[in-house]
């Protein structure tokens, strides 16, 4: 089970993508806007980020240059956005890129992709 952080502004998508990922199996915490995900980041230790790039407050193209610069372990970032430069997103570290709406085999392949090839310290199991 991995924690995954939710950063979507439209409460009925950010409520669609935790129902797949809960349903995956895995724990997730949820961010309105990049300012409340950076503090979830550094706060929760989360594994992946599944992350918009449009909000209010701090975008997700800040919320990615701030994860790069971390030094130590940082969180996968999967990118849902309606954004049309997803390879801009990949290249400033995502591991995924998808447009909305995204299907949820598609996500949640990527999230096991990214759990399958972490080379941080993924969240154990709950005893």
């Amino acid at each position: 089970m991995a924690k995954v952080l939710i950063v979507e502004d439209d409460p009925d998508l950010q409520l669609l993508i935790k129902t797949w990922v809960e349903d995956a199996g895995h724990h997730v915490v949820l961010a309105d806007d990049g300012q409340e995900a950076m503090h979830q980041i550094r706060e929760d230790r989360v594994d992946v980020v599944i992350l918009d790039l449009m909000m209010p407050v701090v975008d997700g193209w800040e919320v990615l240059a701030r994860v790069q610069r971390f030094k130590g372990p940082a969180p996968a970032i999967i990118v849902v956005s309606a954004h049309p430069d997803l390879d801009r997103a990949t290249k400033l570290g995502a591991v995924a890129g998808f447009r909305k709406p995204v299907r949820p085999d598609e996500l949640l392949h990527a999230l096991d992709q990214a759990l399958d090839s972490a080379s941080w310290p993924v969240t154990p199991p709950e005893t």
